[in-house]
């Protein structure tokens, strides 16, 4: 389930080209989340904020799990200054291997991946579904900024819940 989404469409304000980007956003999510050894996938901003949940992981009302996850990943990445800003992380929740991954922004995807599922396989499991998502998210943010530019009125820079 998609909670920018439905804010987007309760709100109604999003543009044809914002909604196909969502849809496609969307799209991604739902593939990684039915490839097999993914228990579930999450968009987290920062600060562990959640954007999107597909399949199982924390609730909504686990923040402070997406919070220590999100800092987690951060620390692994500060201890391994070699891997670049771009590189997926593995971390352990107790249940599930997380792979995560920054994929536009401030933004960070999660992939709660079973423990039997080796990195490596996990890695190329998810590899195509993670460029079209960041390759939606892309189009979503050019979308944003376009719009922007021509309604100076639309203030904040949360595109997720204008």
């Amino acid at each position: 389930m998609s909670l920018f989404v439905e804010r987007a469409a309760m709100a109604g304000s999003a543009s044809p080209v914002q909604d196909e980007a969502y849809q496609r956003i969307c799209d991604a999510a739902a593939a990684l989340a039915q490839r097999e050894g993914v228990a579930g996938v999450c968009l987290v901003a920062g600060g562990g904020r959640l954007v999107l949940r597909f399949g199982s992981g924390p609730q909504p009302a686990d923040d402070d799990t997406l919070a220590r996850l999100t800092s987690a990943v951060s620390v692994a990445r500060t201890l391994d200054p070699d891997s670049g800003h771009d590189a997926p992380v593995f971390v352990h929740d107790g249940r599930n291997r997380v792979y995560a991954r920054p994929v536009a922004r401030d933004l960070s995807l999660l992939l709660f991946c079973e423990t039997r599922l080796p990195p490596g396989l996990a890695y190329r499991l998810v590899e195509m579904p993670v460029a079209a998502m960041r390759e939606a998210l892309s189009a979503l943010f050019a979308a944003v900024s376009r719009r922007r530019d021509v309604d100076t009125d639309s203030g904040g820079d949360d595109i997720f819940w204008e």
